[in-house]
């Protein structure tokens, strides 16, 4: 998802501003967020730039705006409702951040000039290969491509398997973007280190260095080093060192499910799937992707290190068919 602007129009202009005041201190939203006192500033701008989301009063009528149709129209209501393209306006501003990443995650927002993809593995199990699935997965894009590796496990122990040592880590870096830095490409390029091509930002050192910061937050931040074109495509290994870790496939190009065959781990997976359903509605099923990984527990360091012939075989077929 890439928005650059993201109007709010509404009938009460203390709300509008307050609701600008509030997204832009959460810096959540990779745009720039704009507030519109009346038809007419409206109408004046959107003849002038474009606006890619708007959020407007739900009783507002926008017959006399040219709008483009690329334009995503989000309306505001004053009760709560079961339509998911509408916001309850009266809620927690995190609340409306997490609704506006999802209904934004769902329109085609992405550019051409910053084409970066952000692909994500999961899985409610543990033990099943998710991490090895990733890394190979960054492995093999990182032969055509830019590729950042980003460990959200809440333990990581990469640094150690792979023989490497890094300067910095995953919660260094969204200390840094917290904290407003212009430069946040350069601090997270002195936090990572660089194996088979790929570029890897391990998880926190200590879990209580990340455990007051807030998904929304990780998304924005994701969404700058999308937007920075320093690379060609994300993976995440999506852990659970961040709650609520299931808002990323909002704004995922792609998801990989990682499975075991047990009555269990499917039992597991159905209800994963039915929790998803519940808190995101009509979901792009079409991008989650469920794996099998297979290997001996006596290969996993030969696994994790890209040298096993037969799993990067596995992972290229699954990544190309």
């Amino acid at each position: 998802m890439f928005i650059s602007v993201c109007g709010i129009f509404d009938v009460d202009k203390e709300y509008a501003s307050q609701l600008v005041r509030l997204l832009k201190e959460r810096r959540t939203l990779p745009c720039d967020v704009v507030a519109f006192t009346g038809m007419d500033a409206l109408k004046s701008y959107v003849s002038r730039k474009d606006v890619d989301i708007l959020i407007v009063d739900d009783d507002m009528d926008l017959s006399e705006c040219s709008l483009s149709d690329d334009v995503k129209v989000i309306r505001l209501t004053e009760v709560l409702t079961d339509d998911r393209d509408k916001i309850y306006k009266y809620q927690d501003v995190n609340e409306i951040i997490g609704q506006l990443l999802r209904i934004a995650g769902k329109t085609s927002l992405k550019t051409q000039k910053n084409a970066c993809r952000m692909l994500g593995v999961f899985s409610p199990l543990g033990g099943c290969g998710k991490t090895a699935f990733a890394l190979n997965m960054a492995y093999e894009l990182a032969k055509e491509q830019r590729v950042l590796f980003i460990d959200l496990e809440e333990f990581s122990g990469l640094g150690a398997c792979l023989k490497k040592e890094s300067t910095g880590d995953f919660s260094d870096v969204m200390y840094y973007f917290l904290e407003g830095e212009d430069d946040i490409v350069g601090r997270l390029k002195s936090s990572v280190f660089t194996y088979n091509g790929t570029d890897i930002l391990e998880t926190c050192a200590c879990k209580e260095d990340i455990e007051d910061i807030r998904m929304n937050d990780v998304i924005a931040c994701l969404m700058k080093l999308s937007d920075s074109g320093e690379y060609d495509c994300i993976v995440l290994d999506i852990g659970n060192a961040i709650r609520e870790e299931w808002m990323l496939f909002n704004v995922l190009d792609g998801v990989y499910v990682t499975e075991q065959n047990s009555a269990l781990a499917q039992e597991r997976l159905r209800e994963l799937y039915a929790f998803l359903k519940k808190v995101m509605g009509d979901m792009e099923t079409d991008k989650i992707k469920n794996v099998n990984i297979k290997y001996n527990s006596d290969e996993e360091a030969e696994v994790i290190q890209g040298n096993n012939v037969k799993f990067r075989d596995y992972v290229r077929g699954v990544l190309y068919g």
